[in-house]
């Protein structure tokens, strides 16, 4: 399971019980109570592909999954975020899965997408040598949101030379936005810029 992913949501809006997402390489995705951790029970599972970073979105309504495509067991795996629906733990089902991205690299090799993070109505992306990439949820076929490929002073390339930074993973922190680089193994922050909100939202 190279690259998996893990997500708890402490309390599950609908169930009331923490729930543990975890992603394989291989398999896709199971989904676990954790009422009792040393016994957790999977509640159910999704398999139509190998998975790594994942993010999800829960309400009383219902359960969205993002998680990026796994490669280590498929080289030739494009790098897509995978988008599933969770409403039912039973029937897990694919809504779509799409590119944030994918833009031509020195050499062929593919920009990844490593790193996700969900808040409110954005998936925040670590695209490899694409940087970061702010997605609105209503509509993922649109222009990021804001982006950028500049991680800040220090992030140079570091072991791949002449390349871009390499983004790895993202985080949140109120209005700060963490993203590290896996070619220099720094940590940059920056301010979440109102611009990159749609009109309607609030500031």
């Amino acid at each position: 399971p190279a690259s998996a992913g893990l997500f708890i949501d402490p309390r599950d809006p609908a169930l009331g019980v923490p729930l543990l997402y975890a992603t394989t390489g291989r398999t896709g995705l199971d989904v676990f109570d954790l009422s009792r951790p040393h016994e957790p029970v999977r509640l159910g599972s999704w398999s139509g592909a190998g998975l790594a970073d994942v993010e999800v979105v829960a309400s009383p309504a219902g359960r969205t999954v993002y998680a990026a495509t796994e490669y280590w067991f498929g080289s030739t795996t494009a790098p897509r975020i995978v988008e599933l629906d969770a409403g039912d733990l039973g029937a897990i089902v694919q809504r779509r899965r799409f590119s944030p991205g994918d833009p031509p690299y020195p050499g062929g090799i593919p920009w990844r997408v490593q790193g996700l993070e969900a808040a409110g109505d954005y998936l925040y992306v670590a695209h490899s040598h694409a940087g970061l990439g702010i997605l609105h949820t209503c509509c993922f076929t649109d222009p990021p949101r804001g982006s950028t490929t500049d991680l800040g002073e220090g992030n140079t390339g570091g072991e791949l030379g002449s390349l871009s930074p390499y983004a790895m993973d993202v985080e949140l922190l109120g209005e700060t936005i963490l993203v590290s680089d896996a070619s220099t193994g720094v940590l940059s922050a920056f301010d979440f810029d109102p611009i990159w909100r749609h009109p309607e939202d609030e500031l």
